[in-house]
């Protein structure tokens, strides 16, 4: 049987794949039926997932680090800039109009950490990709593949958040003694 997907020729098995799909069909389903276009969806996210970790476990072994701190963006002990936290914190209210945020600086600082990963994550991975041969061939298995996993799985994904109205008071809470 033909791989999954290939990265630069390394085939991803089918195996692989299968084994993925059992593991996280029971969470996707839920106590409901998984839809053709679910199913679709999920099978793309998971071939999406297993193409990203041959990119990052090949880049990991040529650089001689885990594929773990790689994934992570280099960020692991490094100090974060106060005044980064600030801003984040600033805009974390901005972006939720309406709703009340108890958030304390330490919390704050592991979502900014998280977000900044996420961020150099996705860079690097863009990086890899550009500079690679990847064939994706569960996308010709299932020709309805990509528009399904175009679509956003929950249908708030698409609902665009913006300022507070003018003149609402701050929601931010950040714990006394904490800034």
């Amino acid at each position: 049987m033909s791989p999954v997907a290939e990265v630069d020729g390394e085939p991803i098995s089918v195996e692989r794949f299968n084994q993925l799909f059992t593991q996280r069909t029971p969470l996707a389903v839920g106590v409901g039926k998984l839809s053709t276009e679910g199913a679709y969806r999920l099978k793309h996210q998971l071939a999406e997932e297993l193409i990203e970790g041959a990119l990052l476990d090949r880049e990991a072994k040529r650089r001689g680090v885990m594929t773990a701190a790689l994934a992570s963006g280099g960020l692991q002990g490094q100090p974060l800039d106060p005044a980064a936290v600030d801003v984040y914190l600033r805009a974390l209210e901005a972006s939720t109009p309406g709703a009340a945020i108890a958030i304390t600086r330490q919390e704050a600082e592991a979502a900014l950490r998280k977000t900044l990963a996420a961020s150099a994550r996705q860079d690097l991975l863009a990086s890899l990709r550009a500079g690679a041969h990847i064939t994706d061939h569960l996308a010709e298995r299932y020709p309805g593949l990509a528009a399904a996993a175009a679509k956003p799985l929950l249908p708030f994904a698409e609902r665009k958040l913006g300022p507070p109205p003018a003149g609402e008071p701050s929601r931010l809470r950040v714990a006394p003694g904490d800034r």
